[in-house]
Order: C-alpha cells, then structure tokens, then sequence
C-alpha cells in the first residue's frame, strides 16, 4: 500500500520466498471503517484545506479492496490463502493524546498543519476531535473501532 510499485513489490515477496514459503501481509481495510486515522484527512476536506488524496497514490487504503489486494498478490506469482478482516480497538487516554500521536504519525497532518494559520489549524483540530467524540468512553479515554486486511499468501512450489 505505501511503496511506489505494487506489483514489484509483490513480486518480490514472492522471488525471496522459499518454494512453499509464506507470507503474512496486513493493510488497512476502507477509510470509512477507520475514523481513528481518518478524522484529520476528512476535516482538513470539509474546510478546504486539501484535496481529495489520489487513490493510486501510495497510501494506508490503497489496497483497501479485498480483489485488488488478492490481484497485487497473484499478480506478483503468489497464492493467495486467506484474505480477511481483523478488528482494531484503537486505544488512548484522551482526545488531547489521540491528536498528538496522529500529528507526530501523520505525515499528511504535519504538512498541513505547517501550511495552516494558527485559526486554521486550530479549526482542523476541533473538527477532527468533534468525528471522534462519540468514541470517548466516561472515563475520557478514546476508543476507536478500526478494520485491517489481512492476506495469507504462499509461493507454489
């Protein structure tokens, strides 16, 4: 999902591997199904500070779709085994915590926030922390549902 050549890469994974040989790959599953990382990115398109992210473009959905997922792999000479869905629970002490680790994590937050006026940043943040409310529990900590992909792959022999 982030390196520049997918198919390359999956055939790669494949040449490395020893006949038989396995692998493991994980990848985010729909923007949609991981508000934890996507608040930002959606704020920052409702105020018109960005726009709408290239979906070739190397990025945490890229292979989102479970048939694209499974073609990268075949693509590259690897027997897809498995493909499914793993839940997430994506845990912090606060809101306030949840949006510095997403701005020292996110490489697309940093750069707005560079980019920004002071109102305008302040803006995104409020506008992030409000998708996120309804995951905070009493106690204020966060908790936030998420969806990975998963593959199980094999190099035939």
């Amino acid at each position: 999902m982030l390196v520049p050549d997918m198919d390359a890469a999956a055939s790669e994974i494949a040449r490395v591997l020893r006949p038989s040989g396995r692998a493991a790959l994980a990848v985010w599953a729909d923007a949609a199904k991981n508000d934890w990382m996507t608040a930002p990115g959606r704020t920052a398109l409702e105020l018109g500070l960005t726009e709408p992210p290239d979906p070739e473009a190397p990025g945490p959905f890229r292979l989102a779709d479970p048939d694209r997922l499974r073609g990268v792999l075949e693509g590259g000479g690897l027997s897809v085994e498995v493909v499914e869905d793993v839940p997430i629970l994506w845990r912090v002490p606060s809101l306030g915590e949840w949006w510095g680790v997403a701005r020292d994590t996110s490489r697309m937050l940093s750069l707005l926030l560079e980019a920004a006026t002071p109102e305008q940043g302040q803006a995104l943040r409020e506008g992030a922390e409000r998708r996120l409310e309804r995951y905070v529990e009493p106690d204020g900590s966060l908790a936030v549902p998420g969806v990975a992909r998963v593959a199980l792959a094999r190099r035939p022999e």
